[in-house]
């Protein structure tokens, strides 16, 4: 093949707003996150989990400046 002969492709462009993606997606995942809330589940792993975290009456980390 001989030079500058080579049928030229033209890209497309490939900036995409946000705006113009589909999402077929999200409302399947707005039900599949109202799930927890309805069960009982959040709940459930927040008491299961209660014990790995600080109890918040004891003073623990550095004083920090007030908010506000």
């Amino acid at each position: 093949m001989a030079v500058g002969k080579r049928k030229k492709c033209r890209q497309g462009e490939l900036f995409l707003c946000a705006h113009e993606i589909s999402s077929s997606s999200s409302s399947f995942y707005e039900a599949f996150n109202k799930m927890p809330g309805k069960n009982g589940f959040d709940a459930y792993v927040e008491e299961l989990c209660a014990s790995f975290y600080a109890d918040v009456s004891i003073d623990i980390g550095i004083d920090t400046a007030p908010s506000g």
